[in-house]
């Protein structure tokens, strides 16, 4: 009877369950992911317009937990990165594997983005999940394999 009382409730106040607007939480979603998606693509206009319409600046993906300012240091995006930080990123969130935007920075070699980071404050001395890589460690590695 419970179940057949729900369901009545569902049904007879389209777009709300238990007092939630599913709409507005569809919509969500929706911007949030298509803020990742921009970013992986280094769309600005798009990142800047999606944000400016609500989207989570920490959204996660769901794949890894990476948010969109480890999308866009993880891929060099220098525009992205300053927007994304401008707009108030978790500047030292850790993915799946304690991974940060510095890290992934570091490790590909983006240097431009990781002057970036290092001045908005992120932390050198964070480190990964599994092998306790530091940041500061992995940017020393990368620039002494530039030099060399």
């Amino acid at each position: 009877m419970k179940k057949l009382v729900l369901l009545v409730c569902m049904f007879s106040f389209p777009g709300t369950l238990f007092g939630m607007n599913i709409d507005l939480q569809i919509k969500q979603k929706y911007l949030d992911n298509e803020l990742l998606k921009a970013v992986e693509v280094n769309s600005v206009q798009k990142v800047k317009a999606l944000l400016d319409k609500g989207a989570d600046v920490n959204i996660e993906d769901y794949k890894n937990s990476d948010t969109a300012l480890m999308y866009a240091a993880f891929e060099g995006h220098v525009d992205c990165v300053k927007i994304l930080l401008d707009a108030g990123a978790n500047i030292n969130a850790q993915n799946g594997n304690g991974w940060t935007a510095l890290m992934g920075a570091a490790m590909n070699g983006h240097f431009g983005c990781v002057n970036i980071l290092l001045d908005a404050g992120a932390d050198v001395n964070a480190h990964d999940l599994y092998y306790g890589n530091i940041a500061l460690t992995i940017l020393r590695v990368m620039v002494m394999l530039r030099l060399v």
